[in-house]
């Protein structure tokens, strides 16, 4: 009788907590999706560069979230050869980065453009190959930062075109790309 009742008790609670909340007019999580053309520098050399990823992110207070993003970045082409000729020892590699981001107008479905800022931690690792640091030869990861900015179109109640632009960087290696791809509620 004493589990029913605290059954009971936890039910009611969870059903009137849902009725202070505002009926599907905000969204607490965006899940996105990108493909991002751009360049990279490694020990001085450019390279044309795609980076392919996806992330989420939280919204923790008003338009502040936390999120995460984790995706490869593939070499493109190199100085001196042809375009997808991947002889080079940094060619494929991954980067994950946790960020802190804030959308400048509120998150709610009224909306149709949604600016923001980000910003956070890059952890560029090896895929296949490692990356290569002068004097310290081989290595499998590198931190650094990453900075950007763009907007989300909402073109649908729970579907939006993401346009960005992003740098992240290391000690060794900077990359900075223009993103297109979608952002889900």
């Amino acid at each position: 009788m004493r589990s029913f009742l605290s059954v009971c008790t936890g039910l009611f609670v969870a059903s009137v907590s849902a009725f202070a909340q505002a009926p599907d007019s905000t969204s607490r999580w965006n899940a996105y999706a990108f493909l991002a053309p751009g360049t990279s520098t490694h020990i001085e050399s450019g390279r044309a560069t795609v980076h392919i990823g996806g992330g989420a992110e939280r919204f923790i207070y008003q338009g502040l979230s936390v999120g995460a993003e984790v995706g490869p970045v593939i070499t493109w082409t190199a100085p001196g050869r042809a375009a997808f000729n991947p002889s080079f020892d940094d060619r494929v590699h991954g980067l994950f980065s946790p960020n802190i981001a804030y959308h400048f107008l509120s998150n709610t479905t009224d909306r149709k453009l949604d600016p923001f800022l980000t910003g956070g931690y890059s952890l560029f690792f090896g895929i296949g190959n490692d990356l290569v640091v002068p004097g310290r030869g081989f290595t499998n990861t590198q931190s650094g930062y990453n900075v950007g900015g763009g907007a989300n179109f909402w073109i649908l109640r729970k579907a939006a075109m993401r346009l960005e632009f992003r740098q992240q960087s290391s000690v060794w290696y900077k990359t900075m790309d223009v993103r297109v791809g979608m952002t889900f509620r």
